[in-house]
């Protein structure tokens, strides 16, 4: 359920602008923010545990204005984002207005303003686990993501023969559609991070490893960096990624190629009966 909680009229004494006498002497600011995400487990249990505490979302707004001083507003707007965003990553969208109606203008004015937004945005995340208890792994790491984001689907785990030809046991794989501020150097940082609180080592490419989180694609990004590739620069050729992601994502269009899902799963497939390889020991089924 989409729907938004909104703080109106919110004002904070502070000192931001240009002019000499803006950076020593405070005037008004004023915060109108809506927070955009699913909020019906607050609605169902009447629990503060499962809200967003506009009391504290206030307060963030208030320290990040005092605390600072910027020559323009738009500067505040993206340091205030920035922090909402942190302490709440799992909204879907942040709408912010500051208004400075002091502004120093010599025509007759009621108000001067700034509005921008910050919105979440779409993620596909490869999930696998070759070592220990890989169920738990993988559940681990669809926990651990909550810090950085909202998990919007899981497909089921399916359990895959090992890719590549170095790792010795049987895989237990999973696709996930992810929800984030973090932009994609940020995310890789994310979730690396995740893979060393599992203990992944890498001391062995493509080896056996506790967890490994892959990036599939970042919304509708193509980029090519020494540390990152999007959309995956592997993934169409990996049935452990194909057949979970059409079951969450039946309507998935790589940003690269322009192709469905449903033709690179084809693709895939043919490939396979050609040279009579398949990965796939278990299926997902075809809805979650």
């Amino acid at each position: 359920m989409q729907s938004y909680i909104e703080i109106e009229g919110l004002e904070v004494e502070a000192k931001h602008g240009c002019l000499d006498f803006e950076k020593t002497t405070p005037q008004k600011f004023v915060f109108d923010c809506r927070f955009w995400g699913d909020f019906s487990l607050a609605m169902s249990s009447d629990s503060l545990d499962r809200a967003l505490d506009y009391g504290e979302a206030a307060k963030i707004i208030a320290d990040v204005t005092v605390n600072n001083s910027f020559n323009l507003i738009e500067r505040l707007s993206k340091e205030v984002l920035g922090s909402l965003s942190k302490k709440y990553p799992y909204l879907d969208k942040i709408d912010l207005k500051v208004s400075k109606p002091m502004a120093p203008i010599d025509i007759p004015k009621k108000n001067v303003a700034y509005f921008t937004s910050l919105c979440s945005r779409p993620v596909y995340l490869g999930l696998g686990s070759s070592m220990g208890d890989k169920s738990s792994y993988i559940d681990f790491a669809v926990n651990a993501l909550a810090k950085y984001g909202s998990v919007k689907k899981c497909s089921d785990k399916i359990v895959t023969k090992p890719y590549g030809g170095v790792a010795q046991n049987d895989f237990l794989n999973a696709v996930v559609l992810f929800n984030t501020f973090l932009n994609p150097s940020e995310l890789l940082s994310a979730v690396n991070e995740i893979e060393a609180q599992a203990k992944r080592d890498r001391s062995v490419k493509w080896g056996d490893r506790t967890l490994d989180i892959d990036i599939i694609s970042y919304d509708d990004i193509v980029m090519n960096t020494k540390r990152l590739t999007l959309p995956h620069v592997d993934f169409r050729n990996r049935a452990f990624v194909l057949y979970p992601l059409r079951q969450i994502a039946p309507d998935f269009v790589c940003p690269e190629t322009g192709k469905s899902i449903q033709t690179l799963v084809a693709e895939l497939e043919n490939s396979a009966k050609t040279n009579g390889k398949c990965e796939i020991i278990s299926n997902p089924s075809s809805d979650v």
